[in-house]
């Protein structure tokens, strides 16, 4: 594993589990919004 792809892994176990589901349906939003657009 790279530095960055640690550093963020350890971000996310960090991150409480609300925060984690908020921030996967953000991004999921965001890809879905690529799609429909």
């Amino acid at each position: 594993m790279t530095s960055i792809h640690y550093k963020k892994f350890k971000l996310f176990r960090l991150l409480p589990p609300l925060g984690l589901a908020a921030n996967l349906e953000f991004i999921m939003n965001n890809e879905l919004r690529k799609m429909v657009f």
